[in-house]
């Protein structure tokens, strides 16, 4: 049984776009990363990767894996492949943190997270928190291709005692790899103007999954695997209700990307059954601007 979660608005086909549009890129492991960052410290992320869209293109430029091959040359690829990714994170040398070699560096102003100084204290507090926050990241094994789960603390922050005009962004070096892993699970590219202008983590969680699916015009989602997506370890305890996860997190998103962004959709819930209270899938139509 399917039923509809999204309310049916008729398009006008009267897109709002913000007048400055600028694309940038990041790899699947990073959109499908599951965690449970404010809505601050996502932004956090958002500058660092675009910050680093030189290596993110280039690599997505030379990283080619033709599966028409046989299995010898697609061996060869994949480590020619894996050798320009090393290439790429050389380039990272231009953020090496001079006292610990373990660690990239950014350096980045107040003003790229879109607030003023009277947020700064909430700020603050974002970026405190980045370091104890564990995040589950999906990549594949270069040798099997197999599935797996990394586990790490991906940010962390150092920042004026007092009120600054910036702050600092570090990452392992270790763990920068994954910002540059579109071998195996591919892309997405979306819009920094739309990803700055939402202001809930919950629609923007959202707007990226659907801007990683847009090409093939929807998707299917488990709804455990969704709320795993969106909350993480909060996953089992938040919106049990679905009739208000749809209320307070899908609808929400659905209005504020509505003809209002580069991409927005439509969900319908699938049932196994009439007499089950949750549907076991969600089913996304994405819509995109054909212009763009």
């Amino acid at each position: 049984m399917e039923k509809k979660i999204t309310p049916y608005k008729k398009r006008t086909n009267k897109i709002t776009l913000p007048a400055t549009l600028t694309w940038l890129r990041q790899p699947n492991t990073i959109t499908m990363m599951r965690s449970d960052y404010s809505l601050l410290q996502l932004r956090a992320l958002f500058i660092i990767m675009g910050k680093m869209q030189n290596s993110i293109t280039t690599s997505i430029t030379n990283v080619k894996l033709d599966k028409r091959t046989n299995e010898a040359e697609q061996l060869q690829q994949k480590k020619k492949n894996e050798h320009i990714v090393q290439q790429q994170l050389d380039l990272f040398n231009d953020f090496r943190d001079e006292r610990n070699e373990d660690y990239l560096r950014f350096n980045i102003a107040l003003k790229d997270f879109n607030i003023n100084h009277t947020n700064y204290k909430d700020l603050k507090k974002a970026l405190k928190e980045l370091a104890g926050i564990v995040v589950e990241i999906p990549f594949k094994d270069k040798k099997t291709g197999e599935d797996w789960l990394s586990y790490e603390g991906l940010l962390s922050a150092e920042m004026p005692k007092e009120y600054g005009k910036n702050i600092i962004i570090k990452i392992r070096r270790d763990v920068s790899k994954f910002m540059l892993e579109t071998i195996y699970m591919g892309y997405t590219k979306f819009l920094r103007e739309i990803i700055f202008n939402i202001q809930s983590p919950n629609t923007l969680k959202i707007y990226l999954l659907i801007c990683k699916n847009v090409e093939f015009g929807g998707f299917r989602m488990t709804l455990e695997n969704f709320k795993k997506y969106m909350f993480y370890k909060n996953h089992d305890k938040i919106y049990k209700n679905f009739s208000l996860l749809s209320k307070k997190v899908i609808n929400p998103a659905y209005e504020r990307l509505f003809e209002n962004s580069n991409v927005w959709f439509e969900v319908i819930a699938d049932y196994k059954s009439t007499t089950d209270k949750e549907p076991h899938c969600l089913v996304w139509k994405v819509y995109k601007v054909k212009s763009l």
